[in-house]
């Protein structure tokens, strides 16, 4: 009897799982969003990064359902109360009643967001210009147009299952 175990179950040395494509997409964004927390702490930025995330979205999409945004953030609605709350609490939002349905709120950004989104968007370019150095101009473009097809792939994907 062979007491080899079979190849699926040969556990991977660790440069073999640092060079997943999983772990490494996982592994950049985690880096890349402790870095944006650092720099947003040395700017005086008064956000976390979730709170960040969600007025940039808010930013592009004024008028957006508290519903929609936890679909785009992808976490729990809860979540999204909390962190509107947060951001309301700030006076970097305020919450309005829906046109036609009351029963639906909607999200706009105010005055005071507009100074702390140029505020996020500089931390946010200066991580994007750490993480891309060293590479060509040319290579950072098809880098990105890779995550573009992987993420449309999915993206794909994640509609049939919903099916």
């Amino acid at each position: 009897m062979n007491d080899r175990p079979s190849p699926a179950v040969v556990p991977e040395d660790a440069d073999a799982l640092r060079r997943r494509l999983g772990f490494l997409m996982r592994d950049s964004a985690r880096l890349m969003r402790r870095r944006f927390i650092q720099l947003a702490r040395e700017a005086g930025l008064p956000l976390n990064q979730s709170e960040a995330t969600t007025l940039v979205h808010i930013a592009h999409e004024p008028g957006l359902h508290q519903v929609t945004l936890a679909g785009r953030l992808d976490v729990e609605p809860i979540m999204v109360v909390r962190l509107l709350d947060s951001l309301q609490q700030q006076g970097l939002i305020e919450r309005r009643s829906h046109e036609t349905d009351r029963r639906v709120r909607t999200i706009w950004p105010t005055p005071a967001a507009y100074p702390v989104l140029k505020a996020i968007d500089l931390i946010r370019g200066a991580v994007r210009r750490e993480a891309v150095r060293g590479l060509s101009e040319t290579a950072t473009e098809q880098f990105l147009d890779t995550l573009v097809t992987i993420r449309a792939n999915l993206t794909g994907l994640d509609r049939q299952i919903e099916r």
